[in-house]
Order: structure tokens, then C-alpha cells, then sequence
């Protein structure tokens, strides 16, 4: 199945629609993405401090011998 349909609704999008009507859903949407992009990223990573802090770091790699 082809789609042809050319909006795009990008993440800045959805964030502004939930925003104006469910601003829980938003916040939870946002920790949705970061999650996501942590996953997904290789050179980032959530902070190992304890407690969490809730912030993501680079992801330093040792360098090559």
C-alpha cells in the first residue's frame, strides 16, 4: 500500500497539539522520544549517577590501541 498523502507531521507538531489539550500526554510524549533516542543512539546514555538525575550523558568510548 502506497501512501500519497504529503503532510508530515513531525514531533514539534504532535508536541503542540497535545500540548494545548493534554499537557500530561505531552510530557510523557517528550520522555518518549528522549527514550527513544537513547536507545537507538550509540554515543549517548542516561546518567549512571545515584540517585538518577534524569539527565543523559556521551557515551565516552576508550580510544583505540
Amino acid at each position: 500500500m502506497v501512501v500519497k498523502c504529503p503532510v508530515v507531521c513531525d514531533e514539534a507538531v504532535v508536541q503542540q497539539l497535545l500540548a494545548l489539550k493534554c499537557p500530561d500526554t505531552a510530557t510523557r510524549f517528550d520522555r518518549f522520544l528522549l527514550e527513544s533516542y537513547l536507545k537507538n543512539n550509540d554515543s549517548a546514555k542516561w546518567c549512571p549517577s545515584i540517585p538518577h538525575c534524569g539527565r543523559a550523558t556521551p557515551r565516552w568510548s576508550a580510544p583505540a590501541a
